[in-house]
Parts: structure tokens; sequence; C-alpha cells
């Protein structure tokens, strides 16, 4: 008898313990959700992966990166202790041209700009792939990341060493771009979407460990690097303190270009660290007040951080570029921020012309002759999304369609392409398609 009384104490201690466990996890998960960080409203966010696509052109676009621009490459590790190892991540390579001939082998680039990169992981994220967005997000950090200047560099290429050197031994050399606080931003914009729709200790992990980076720069107001302006620059200037310069000289100076500034990532920052408040709410103000003087409801490209004054920059054709127009549109759209007027530019535009200018002349305010690219589409179709715009977004995918490659005989069909470097080849870009990915998903 005592032994079955041994045996029935022994039950209901592990019973006992067992519910206690059970009863602890479930207390633990509550508190995890209880306590999960709340995300701002991310306006032109979709919750149906199948609104603008029902599984026909997302899948063929991502056959056509994976067939022609995902690239194995090997980058060198310098660990803490100095110990310096090699491992292969997979990266895009920014072009892929087709071949002249049938039968004949492509051209791929051996560049890899981050921002391509960041494109292919937000397009993980819309299409759903979470392991796969956590495979890029590690080999994105172990490639781009530079730990003696806390940020990501801007791009990577593959250099072959001289082979009529006798001292180098001719091997590919992984080269470097500049490290920038930019690119940084960019990932954790990245990040903080896929966080958005899973969460997750290791994607919040990278997010703080980006803040951490990030806040000192924009806690200084150090954000300003060297530009190249004009005639237009500051504004807000009422008195000139120097002889301004003539229409025909630039100047070189420093200033933040808006572009950059991704308003919803610093906003949800916030989320996470309550001292992102209100860095994000300074640069809202700054890039909604970044209104241009002028007949085109555009936006100077840049501002000088320190002092807010506002840049008009300067290249051979003293253009306003469509693209930085509507990224800082788009920027402003996704924290609930229209300007009326430039939505009804392109609004009528598309309507009219079925097409887009890639900028306008900042003296004559005339567009130029060339046409928009297919991620300027892109940007349109998200810009459609965030303002609530689905004439807009239909124009825009119209117009987007159009670089779409029908033919099934093409070595790129399914993908979005641009006039090749012959009258023969066509271009297969990791910016567009990529692009093309995250609106339609």
């Amino acid at each position: 008898m005592s032994k079955v009384k041994h045996t029935i104490r022994i039950v209901l201690v592990s019973m006992t313990l067992l519910v206690f466990m059970c009863s602890a996890l479930i207390l633990f998960s509550c508190s995890a959700v209880l306590h999960k960080v709340e995300l701002p409203v991310l306006y032109g966010a979709l919750d149906d992966v199948g609104a603008y696509d029902s599984d026909i052109l997302a899948p063929g676009i991502m056959n056509a990166i994976k067939s022609h621009l995902l690239t194995d490459v090997e980058v060198t590790i310098n660990a803490s202790n100095n110990n310096i190892s090699k491992t292969t991540v997979t990266l895009l390579a920014s072009v892929y041209e087709t071949p002249e001939k049938r039968g004949e082998s492509g051209k791929k680039s051996t560049l890899f700009n981050a921002s391509d990169q960041i494109f292919y992981g937000r397009a993980l994220v819309a299409m759903r792939r979470k392991s796969a967005f956590r495979k890029w997000m590690k080999d994105f950090d172990i490639a781009y990341w530079r730990s003696d200047s806390s940020f990501h560099d801007t791009w990577l290429r593959i250099e072959e060493t001289d082979p009529f050197d006798a001292a180098t031994v001719s091997s590919p050399v992984l080269v470097r771009g500049e490290a920038s606080w930019a690119v940084t931003l960019a990932y954790t914009r990245a990040l903080l979407e896929a966080w958005r729709l899973w969460g997750g200790r290791e994607i919040e992990r990278a997010i703080v460990k980006a803040s951490d980076a990030l806040w000192q720069v924009f806690d200084e107001m150090k954000t300003d690097q060297s530009l190249r302006a004009g005639a237009q620059l500051p504004l807000a200037l009422d008195v000139w303190e120097e002889p301004w310069p003539l229409p025909d000289e630039d100047i070189v100076t420093q200033g933040t270009l808006l572009s950059e500034i991704d308003l919803w990532a610093l906003l949800a920052l916030s989320r996470f660290e309550p001292k992102w408040a209100s860095i994000a709410s300074h640069w809202i103000n700054v890039t909604r007040n970044a209104r241009l003087e002028g007949e085109l409801p555009l936006m100077a490209p840049a501002v000088c951080a320190t002092t807010q004054y506002y840049m008009a920059l300067r290249d051979g054709e003293r253009t306003l570029f469509l693209r930085e127009q509507l990224i800082m549109a788009l920027h402003l759209a996704e924290v609930n921020i229209t300007d009326d007027a430039f939505l009804s530019m392109i609004r009528s535009s598309l309507r009219d012309y079925k097409r887009l200018p890639v900028g306008w002349n900042m003296l004559n305010n005339a567009p130029l002759t060339t046409e928009a690219t297919p991620s300027d589409y892109a940007l349109v179709m998200c810009y459609g999304r965030a303002v609530g715009d689905q004439q807009l977004i239909e124009d825009a995918k119209e117009a987007l369609l159009r670089f779409r490659v029908v033919s099934q005989s093409s070595v790129i069909f399914g993908g979005f392409y641009r006039v090749g470097s012959t009258p023969y080849t066509s271009t297969l870009t990791a910016l567009d398609n990529t692009s093309a990915v995250l609106v339609f998903r």
C-alpha cells in the first residue's frame, strides 16, 4: 500500500509541476504580447499580399532576380579578437545585361549596391518569406557592416588584381565604398517592416543596435555631407553676407539629402526609445516645409541640418529629379502628410501623357525629355497607395508594365527591363525589379 501511495504522490507532484510550468509559459507569452512595441501606422502598407498581384507577377520577377542577379560573394570578417576569417554571403548584383546572341552568356555587374540589397530585403518581407529574410538580414550585416565606423558601406565591388604584376596573384579583391549612416537607416527601415509583421528578439536586437549607432548622428545634427549647390541654395536667407554665385557657378557646402531621411522609420524608432520622438518631429517639419519657390510644386532636395537653410542642388543639367521628389513625398505620405499640389501634378501628367519625365530643369521648370525609369513608376504606385489614390495606382501600374519582359524566349522573362548598351541587349537592374516586387506585394 505504501508503494501505491508513493506512486500517487509522485504523479501528483509531477502534475502540479506541469501545471505550474504551463501557467508560467502562458503568463510569459501574454506578458510578451502585452509589452510588444506597437509601431505607428504605416500609410500605404498592405495586409493582403495579393492586393495587386495574385501570384502572377511577383514570382516571375523573383525568378528573374534569382537567376541573373543573386550572387555568392566571399567576404572577409575581422572578429573582435583580430582573427580574420572568410565566409560566403548571397548578394544582388546591380545589373545583368542579356547576351547579344542566343547561346552566349550575359554580363553580370560586379557592383553590389547596399540600396539594392535593402530593397530586396523589404521585398522578402512583402512576400512574407520569413526564413529568407532572416538569412538576408545576416548576410547584409556581415557584408556591409563596418565596425570601425558603426555604419554600413554604400557598396561593394569585386575587382581583379593586375595579372601583369608579378608581385600579386590574379584573384578577385573586394573593394568597399564609404560607410554611411543613411545606409544604416535604410537597413533599419527593412528591419522595422519585418518586426511589424513578425516581431522576434533577433530582429529587435538588430533594430536596437542600429538605433544606438544612428542616435549620435541625429542627436548632434551630423547628418550633413559635402554637396554641390548653386544659385538657389538657401531660400530662407533675407540678407546675403557674401556675394551670391551666378547661375553658372557652383559652390561646395554642407547639407543633408532629405530623400535619405526616412520619416516613418524615425517615428517607429521612437516606439522603442522615446528619445527619437523629438528627432522624428524635427525632420517631419523640415521635410514638409521644403517646398521651393516657383511654378512647380517641387521640394528642395537638401537642407543644412544646423541652420535649416534649404538647398537646390546642381548637376550638369541643373535638374530636380523625379525620384528624389517622389521619395520625399512618399516619406511624408507614410506619416499622413500629403502635398495636394504635387499629387495633382503627378496624377495629371500620368493621365494626360501616360508617362513621367525623369526630372525638371530647375531654371525654367521644363520637363526633361528622358522618361522615368521602372523603379520611378513603382515609387508612384507606392505613393498612390500611401495617399489612397486608386486611379494614380492604376495609371502608374499601366506605365510600369510597359517595361515588363513578356517574351518567353527572353532570358529575363518575367522581369522589368531597361535598354542595354547595344541595340540587341536589355538590362535587368536590381533596383527596378526589387521595387516592382515591393509594390506589387
